[in-house]
């Protein structure tokens, strides 16, 4: 059966996250015999740079590009809708079920579909629902009417779940979707490239990845907080990932604020294994850049917005999670952690501890592994 799994941009010209987990699931299914094609919807995003670090990776990967037109919503609630899309074998989509009502509605009978839930499935924990509760019920009651409307399709829609939150969201709000369709497989790392970080100085070096993209703003809020308090000059922090939106003057003129760019896979790695702490402050459903945090031995710094919070902490990696992910918190506990690093205590003593989890739950050979099981076990029904 033909495999297809929708990238939302070429590997090229993404430093993102969901493309790398799209390709590598790829590249593995092909590797394991498999007949797949990835299907490109942008050519590129927001910067014509390209990304070279993984191009000979996936060389071998068949793709090619396909209409996507997007019909955008209040709230920022895309629908997707795409032109030529395959009518037959197995096809992935990386985002929300909310984002494919269109393409469930209309599916062609018999076909299977899978989504990836990669973007934020739990509405509870995003901005939107803070504030919008009713809305989300309306989007909850409208995937259930093409749920029903579909019902006769309905076991040949899966889920794949990446936190155990999404597991119980989809329980309790889409009561159609059959418990055997949904498959718990948490996002991965190869552990191995990463060194657990050394970092002599006796100030706090931070690493936020991602830019603006991962809510670089409440990092900036941070800092303007221990600069009031006078405590920056206990920092050095460090930005990897695109900004595009203008820094404050103030910021820009700080000699302890270094802005990277998007940077090298070998240049990521290397700053990594100098730094001491990480701030994930932004909506997530399993951040990328907190599992990097934890296998190259940092303090990881995030909070309740993330939703695999829960599922780091029952297993019980440790980890620094904000009840409310305001700046105040996060600025708290790292005034905390530089007057321990100034006085030569070591802030990283769960840095092994930590990773060593990390590899028996999430490492890329054991989760391509489960990617591989779930696409034989939907060939199979």
């Amino acid at each position: 059966m033909k495999l297809y799994l929708i990238s939302p941009i070429d590997i090229k010209y993404s430093f993102r996250a969901t493309e790398r987990y799209i390709y590598d699931y790829a590249n593995y299914l092909r590797k394991n015999g498999k007949d797949v094609e990835i299907l490109i919807t942008k050519r590129k995003i927001k910067s014509t740079k390209p990304n070279n670090n993984f191009i000979m990776k996936y060389r071998k990967i068949r793709q090619r590009f396909i209409d996507c037109r997007e019909l955008l919503l209040p709230f920022k609630w895309h629908v997707f809708i795409y032109k030529d899309l395959p009518r037959n074998g197995i096809i992935y989509f990386p985002y929300r079920i909310y984002d494919y009502l269109y393409e469930i509605l209309f599916k062609p009978k018999g076909q299977k579909y899978i989504i990836g839930s990669h973007s934020m499935h739990l509405l509870k924990n995003g901005r939107m629902t803070e504030k919008h509760q009713l809305l989300e019920s309306a989007w909850n009651s409208l995937v259930n009417l093409v749920l029903w409307l579909r019902r006769g399709e309905i076991k040949n829609i899966y889920i794949h779940a990446i936190n155990t939150a999404q597991i119980e969201y989809i329980r309790q709000n889409f009561k159609l979707i059959k418990e055997e369709n949904i498959f718990y497989i948490p996002n991965m790392i190869n552990a191995e490239k990463y060194s657990i970080a050394k970092n002599k100085s006796n100030k706090l070096r931070v690493v936020h990845i991602g830019g603006t993209d991962k809510d670089v703003h409440s990092v900036f809020s941070i800092i303007k907080l221990l600069n009031e308090d006078r405590r920056i000059n206990d920092f050095q922090f460090y930005f990897i990932g695109k900004i595009s939106e203008e820094v404050d003057t103030e910021l820009i003129k700080m000699p302890n604020l270094h802005f990277l760019g998007e940077i090298s896979e070998k240049s990521k790695l290397k700053l990594l294994s100098t730094m001491d702490a990480i701030i994930v402050p932004a909506y997530e459903t399993f951040s990328r850049a907190l599992l990097e945090g934890l296998v190259s031995g940092l303090y990881v710094l995030t909070s309740k917005k993330n939703a695999a919070w829960h599922d780091f902490k029952e297993l019980g990696i440790k980890l620094f999670v904000a009840e409310n992910g305001q700046p105040i918190e996060y600025a708290k506990a790292l005034e905390d952690l530089a007057t321990i690093k100034k006085i030569g205590k070591n802030i990283n003593k769960y840095a092994n501890y930590n990773k060593n989890i990390v590899i028996r739950n999430f490492g890329e050979s054991m989760v391509l592994k489960k990617i591989l099981g779930m696409f034989e076990s939907i060939e199979r029904a």
